[in-house]
């Protein structure tokens, strides 16, 4: 009987030495977000209150309505810097990081005259590639000092696809709108090359 005990008791431990029981996570391939992408998002809803409700900016964003974008992504690693257009304005945002999961969301700013005060667009993408496509969601917020309330539009992006691979980058051309109305041109007018 001790003899089948130690011999148990062997075999317990060269499981053991061996990692019998060790478990590993697979590592994720980080996404290569890096590269020139063109495509699309639909409208997918708007909300607004206050002076942003009384001019009815939501009327210029309706449910449905698709719109140009573009990204011109700059990568090391897992950090991702660069610019994006919404239309032809153009949105720097820092450097961002990947998730684990392969996700990315990335934050612009930008301002126009409106009202008569300045109206600040905050853009925010949360991406993800899905083979050679880039998807995701969107939300801007429309704010501005001294004005009540604020205009928030939702979007999904409906495609959006490489077209070139970036080794450094330099910003498009700044536009400067002088009116909401003007925004919303130059948000549903695609940049030209």
């Amino acid at each position: 009987m001790t003899t089948l005990r130690w011999a148990a008791l062997a075999a317990v431990l060269a499981a053991a030495a061996c990692g019998g029981n060790k478990t590993t996570t697979p590592t994720v391939p980080i996404p290569v977000y890096n590269g020139s992408w063109i495509g699309n998002y639909t409208i997918t809803s708007c909300i607004q209150n206050g002076q942003f409700a009384a001019v009815d900016v939501c009327s210029l964003f309706t449910n449905g309505q698709v719109l140009p974008d573009s990204f011109l992504f700059s990568q090391t690693d897992r950090n991702v810097s660069g610019t994006f257009l919404l239309g032809s304005l153009n949105f720097a945002f820092p450097t961002s990081t990947i998730a684990s999961d392969g996700g990315l969301t990335i934050t612009g700013s930008g301002t126009a005259p409106g009202f008569g005060e300045v109206v600040n667009v905050t853009p925010t993408w949360s991406l993800r590639l899905t083979g050679t496509t880039l998807t995701g969601s969107i939300v801007q917020v429309w704010v501005g000092a001294g004005l009540t309330g604020q205009a928030t539009i939702n979007g999904s992006m409906s495609t959006s696809t490489k077209t070139a691979v970036v080794a450094s980058q330099t910003a498009p051309a700044a536009v400067a709108p002088r009116s909401i109305k003007d925004v919303w041109s130059a948000l549903t007018t695609a940049a030209q090359p």
